[in-house]
């Protein structure tokens, strides 16, 4: 316990206004918007497409296991990005993990996600942004964001 009070006053002072205490800012990034991580045991092969509704803006996404072979693959906005994992990895291994909806002031996102045409899952949700300074209040970025899981 000493060990850990020792510690608290380098804590403090990582609190502290740094150009009042010559301490420096860590570089630790943040991304405003809502992101989704998606949850599924296995990523089949085929066409993935995801219809995202956000307030009254309507975007789709379509990406193709095996990744890279869809020439379409992408969305039709920029407000929103899909992630797309192990393009080099066998087919079995790729994944799409999530999408971030850039968007920081939604009310209402629903999310309905198809593989070869066929509904997989939908889901509403109310973002509840949080402001967040992960390099102490007053050091930059500020970022607005949620997060949250869609298993499908």
């Amino acid at each position: 316990m000493r060990h850990l009070l020792a510690l608290l006053p380098l804590f403090a002072a990582a609190c502290l206004d740094p150009k009042e205490t010559g301490i420096a800012c860590t570089d630790v990034g943040c991304t405003d918007g809502f992101y989704v991580s998606f949850e599924r045991a296995a990523w089949n092969a085929g066409t993935w497409t995801f219809d995202v509704t956000v307030d009254d803006a309507a975007v789709t996404c379509q990406a193709t296991i095996p990744l890279g072979s869809g020439a379409a693959d992408g969305c039709t906005d920029d407000l929103v990005m899909i992630e797309l994992s192990g393009s080099e990895l066998p087919v079995e291994e790729q994944s799409i993990p999530g999408m971030l909806i850039g968007v920081t002031d939604a009310t209402t996102i629903r999310i309905a996600v198809s593989l070869d045409g066929t509904q997989v899952a939908l889901q509403d949700f109310t973002p509840e942004y949080v402001t967040s300074q992960p390099n102490g209040p007053d050091c930059e970025p500020t970022c607005v964001y949620d997060g949250v899981t869609m298993a499908l």
